[in-house]
């Protein structure tokens, strides 16, 4: 499995003209479901990264620096999804599930890495737990 960098993070962070208190809540994310993840013998640097992404491209300004292959208007968890898929598949499927009304599916989550970021969103408003 390749896991992206904290640089790696940094640069898409850049490329994406991710805004700085989105990037804020993705750390207060990846915080809380590290931690988490710690007394559930989950992928930490799996949590960590798909934490840290799952917000990447979050709001309608973003959507001109995404490439021509990526339409819109979609919800951001798939165009997230989408950006990911190819470089970091793990990463892309655990973030993919996100989404607020995705609990309503049966059987929603595809590992215990993609619940643990799917919980500590819902409880991180912003940056603030």
């Amino acid at each position: 499995m390749r896991l992206p960098t904290d640089g790696e993070i940094a640069a898409l962070y850049q490329q994406y003209q991710t805004p700085p208190h989105i990037q804020d809540h993705m750390r207060a994310v990846a915080a809380i479901a590290i931690e988490l993840g710690r007394y559930h013998q989950a992928d930490l640097g799996l949590v960590d990264a798909a934490a840290k992404l799952h917000d990447l491209v979050r709001i309608p300004e973003q959507w001109p620096t995404l490439p021509a292959t990526i339409a819109t208007p979609q919800p951001h968890a798939e165009i997230n999804y989408l950006i990911l898929q190819s470089a970091y598949p793990e990463v892309a499927a655990a973030i993919r599930p996100h989404s607020l009304m995705t609990i309503l599916a049966k059987d929603p989550f595809p590992s215990l890495e993609a619940k643990l970021v799917y919980y500590a969103d819902k409880r991180v408003n912003h940056a603030e737990v």
